[in-house]
């Protein structure tokens, strides 16, 4: 591919919760030889999803006046049903490198149990001219690593996870959503040296009741992280998130096709904070064939 496309490998993603999403100019390589999936290229410009002009991919990352880009690479290994493992590399010219790295395997362990198990790993540091605001010094360097269990019973999933960061900087993330299982609604809970445990849970109401209607509630809880620069304690906290999504199988009238409803609300409470932090959202997705 050419020239104006979207990109979903890693830390380059289209995080698509708003009107559009992220779209990125390069070219890419692209494919799937039995079951490895593979994709490599280099990117120059992004638009994010809430901008209308491109960018340089170092200007996104906060080098103001660089018009370097960023190259990427990686494969998706499913070898075995229900085990799928991910690796990629995404390289920002004189910004940072990005190495991650994520397994996940699901297992039926009866006709009404499901247990899913997943871990990840990234590693990112400064590299070539570091243009970026330094952290822990100029050639700053962190680690992000997490683990992630679900139970699943019929209609109900139970989850846990947790995550750490490395002391020496706040994951980054300009060219997508942040991958990691501990990305909520408002914050990410990768604060560099933050520790970060979850426990949600998610229930699909039966088709009989009302189709498509799902709803899932997760909490978050994140502490002993630092400012990255200054090397000062950064304020606990903690977010509870809640999401309402209705999926009908629309018959009739077909134009309907595609169309879905999301509502979303997150609290967040952070230590010393005056008051608490609210967000409510109201989502209409409608996918349609345009040619």
């Amino acid at each position: 591919k050419g020239y104006r496309q979207l990109v979903e490998q890693g830390y380059i993603n289209p995080q698509d919760n708003r009107m559009t999403p992220n779209t990125f100019e390069g070219v890419t390589l692209g494919g799937k030889i039995g079951w490895v999936q593979y994709l490599a290229g280099y990117l120059w410009r992004i638009k994010a999803r809430n901008a209308d002009e491109f960018v340089s991919m170092a200007e996104k990352a906060g080098a103001a006046n660089s018009d370097d880009g960023a190259g990427l690479a990686g494969v998706r290994l499913t070898p075995l049903p229900n085990l799928r493992v991910d690796l990629t590399n995404q390289y920002g010219v004189n910004t940072f490198n990005t190495i991650y790295g994520e397994v996940d395997y699901v297992h039926t362990l009866s006709e009404d149990w499901k247990l899913r198990v997943g871990a990840q790993f990234t590693d990112q540091r400064a590299v070539g001219d570091a243009l970026l605001a330094p952290a822990d010094g100029r050639y700053w360097a962190t680690q992000q690593g997490g683990a992630r269990v679900q139970a699943t019973w019929r209609d109900i999933t139970l989850t846990t996870a947790f995550s750490i960061t490395g002391a020496g900087n706040t994951i980054q993330s300009p060219w997508g959503a942040f991958p990691g299982y501990l990305s909520m609604i408002d914050q990410d809970f990768n604060r560099a040296r933050e520790k970060g445990i979850l426990i949600g849970a998610a229930y699909v109401l039966p088709g009989s009741i009302v189709q498509g209607l799902s709803a899932n509630a997760n909490f978050v809880y994140g502490w002993d992280a630092i400012n990255p620069s200054t090397r000062q304690k950064a304020p606990n906290q903690a977010e509870y998130d809640f999401t309402v999504d209705w999926r009908p199988a629309w018959r009739e009238p077909a134009f309907l096709k595609g169309m879905w409803f999301r509502a979303r609300s997150a609290i967040l409470d952070q230590q010393n904070a005056a008051t608490l932090g609210y967000q409510f959202r109201l989502i209409l997705n409608w996918e349609r064939d345009l040619i």
